[in-house]
């Protein structure tokens, strides 16, 4: 099978997020679903993407094997499972992904597990990153967290805490699915308006800010 660009760049996109579909697959490439399945099975074939079995889910997400790694010359380790517990999350992340783009503009869109690798890379411990992070080609980092259920108050709070007191980030932007959830991490946010932001998502690819 000849490797294409196409699949060359599209390797460590996939293997960027905690496994993606064949839709989303679809989605990135511009074409219909019959087209990016017959690719996406060439690719399996060839050894370069895996599908991941997960008991209770619907749906076998995709990943890049080490194989696929190495060729695509990715040094982020693949994946190495799919948590059922957090499917639903992760896979509306990489939905959001390219809503974060057209609404921030262009820059460089980071996923958890790339923002992970550059702070191993830094040698800086670990702890909590954010879903996704954008840089800008100008300004600084934006961070990202879909929040889809109500934290321990605690948690949330020492989460936006860490943000406040780095300077890692210019903005963080909370995504949360309705006005209830919304109106839960505001409570945490007082006097941070200025770093912490609230939007609810809209299907529409509006958000209510």
């Amino acid at each position: 099978m000849v490797v294409t660009e196409r699949d060359l760049e599209t390797l460590p996109w996939v293997n960027s997020w905690n496994g993606v579909t064949v839709d989303q697959i679809g989605v990135r490439w511009n074409v219909d679903f019959s087209t990016a399945a017959r690719r996406v099975r060439k690719l399996i074939d060839a050894g370069l993407l895996c599908r991941h079995y997960v008991n209770g889910l619907n749906v076998q997400p995709i990943a890049v094997t080490r194989l696929g790694c190495s060729l695509a010359g990715d040094g982020l380790e693949p994946l190495s499972g799919v948590r059922l517990a957090t499917w639903h999350h992760d896979s509306m992340v990489v939905d959001l992904a390219p809503r974060i783009v057209k609404r921030f503009g262009e820059g460089i869109l980071n996923s958890d597990r790339r923002i992970r690798q550059r702070r191993r890379q830094d040698g800086i411990k670990a702890g909590h990153v954010p879903d996704v992070e954008l840089i800008p080609r100008q300004g600084r980092r934006i961070a990202f967290e879909l929040e889809l259920s109500m934290k321990a108050p605690a948690r949330l709070q020492s989460i936006i805490d860490a943000y406040a007191s780095s300077n890692d980030y210019g903005a963080v932007y909370y995504l949360v699915p309705d006005a209830r959830l919304a109106r839960f991490v505001r409570r945490f946010t007082d006097g941070l308006d200025h770093l912490v932001r609230v939007a609810v998502i809209r299907s529409s690819d509006q958000q209510e800010a």
